[in-house]
């Protein structure tokens, strides 16, 4: 069966290169080889053709809906209109050497569904949160891959245009008006958490980043694990990221936005309290176009009263200020990763548990004033590193803390913090839970 744009197109680049269709026609196929036959035969000619420096025909136009076609008869390559059901979470792969990244997005026209495959640079879109459930795609030269199920892929020569559902054009609005409205997942707040749904949607801030592991799997395979806290006003959770949505980890920071699909709760070891899980069904991304949130200390006064230090009793956690007017100590102490037990300078293992794989923590000492009474506070780890506005210790903390102290005394403070009395002195001190502002 003959393709008559694609034979037009071998055609225009067998004249451009001064050769035969036929010689055209092996050239197509190496190309579809070199890409693992990710490309369909138009595919790879159109490559070809970019290299030869013919002109295909193309599309001026983004918000053209003229081309489009529906799903079930999309057999090569097509343009089409499309809204988003789900979105996996990306992976990382390498394949004759050469590493890549994949992410499967299941996505429907109203009539039929599909999963698209987007591979390298289009994967960008989820991993960056340009695309979540129920946006509505626009894409140019999609590649079919298989028609039972139907699975179609982005290449080189695919363009995926992302529109939310407020910024359909009036091109556009015959098209999505079509489309089934939104996927019924349900939105939920962390106070409303059960662990009896398959999935849910979520939104929080981001109250406390803690660093990535690494583990392995019963069959062997290496697995990553990192988790974060969040906050969204009716309460706090930890997340648990996997594999690839632990990356996220290294890019969040304290009092971040984020937006979490296809979620799942589950209760935490030894506790009634609600963990939730994002695993290779869910996604997660920071900075959403539109939330519910409040700013972080709206989301943390929804959820703590407020009060001075010095009135502080033993067992509060409330929201307060202080001047900071000394600093007592700084220092970065080994903790065991297996059982958080301090590990004594120059010790090789943990006295408790015998482990050998140990973490650093920072910890910092300060002494602040609320007007009416100096109060010890102490902030431990990312709670600290926000109060010195430090994200990694690269020098001794000695150094640290001669480089910051004309920086931070005088600096007011707010955060949440829990009060206790100090067994030895009796004296009330107080540990930072979240820092809101250092000023």
């Amino acid at each position: 069966m003959t393709n008559p744009g694609l034979d037009e197109l071998i055609n225009a680049i067998a004249k451009a290169k001064n050769t035969d269709a036929d010689s055209i026609r092996k050239l197509v196929k190496e190309k579809q080889a070199e890409f693992s036959g990710l490309l369909t035969e138009k595919g790879a000619a159109q490559l070809l053709a970019q290299e030869a420096g013919v002109e295909a025909a193309s599309d001026s136009n983004d918000e053209d809906a003229s081309a489009v076609i529906p799903l079930a008869d999309a057999l090569d390559q097509a343009d089409v209109f499309v809204r988003v059901v789900s979105v996996f979470a990306p992976k990382g792969f390498e394949r004759n050497g050469r590493k890549g990244r994949v992410c499967n997005v299941q996505i429907t026209d109203g009539k039929t569904k599909a999963s698209l495959v987007l591979w390298n640079r289009d994967v960008d879109l989820v991993e960056y949160g340009k695309i979540e459930r129920n946006d509505f795609l626009l894409i140019r030269n999609a590649q079919v891959k298989s028609t039972e199920p139907l699975e179609l892929q982005s290449s080189m020569l695919t363009k995926v245009i992302v529109k939310k559902p407020d910024e359909i054009t009036t091109e556009l609005s015959p098209l999505a008006a079509g489309i089934l409205p939104n996927t019924a997942v349900p939105v939920r707040k962390i106070s409303e958490l059960i662990d009896t749904e398959p999935e849910f949607d979520i939104y929080g801030r981001v109250l406390r980043v803690d660093e990535e592991k690494e583990f392995v799997y019963k069959d062997g395979r290496k697995g990553r694990v990192a988790k974060l806290l969040i906050a969204d006003g009716t309460g706090t959770c930890r997340v648990i990221l996997w594999d690839k949505n632990a990356d996220l980890a290294q890019r969040a920071k304290v009092g971040d936005a984020l937006k979490i699909e296809a979620g799942y709760a589950k209760k935490a070891l030894n506790s009634d309290a609600f963990e939730i899980n994002v695993g290779w069904k869910g996604h997660v991304f920071l900075h959403p176009k539109k939330h519910p949130l409040g700013e972080k200390e709206d989301v943390l006064s929804a959820m703590y009263k407020e009060k001075p230090l010095s009135s502080a009793a033993e067992g509060d956690e409330f929201i307060s200020w202080g001047t900071i007017t000394g600093i007592d100590s700084a220092a970065v102490v080994k903790k065991c990763r297996a059982c958080n037990t301090t590990i004594k300078a120059g010790a090789k293992a943990c006295e408790k548990c015998g482990g050998t794989n140990a973490r650093d923590l920072l910890v910092v000492s300060v002494v602040l004033n609320d007007g009416t009474k100096d109060v010890r506070a102490a902030f431990f780890d990312s709670q600290a590193k926000e109060l010195l506005d430090v994200h990694e210790i690269t020098v001794d903390m000695d150094t640290v803390v001669r480089l910051k102290r004309e920086y931070l005394i005088g600096k007011k403070v707010r955060g949440v913090f829990a009060a206790r009395t100090n067994a030895f002195s009796g004296n009330l001190e107080v540990t930072a839970r979240h820092v809101i502002s250092v000023k």
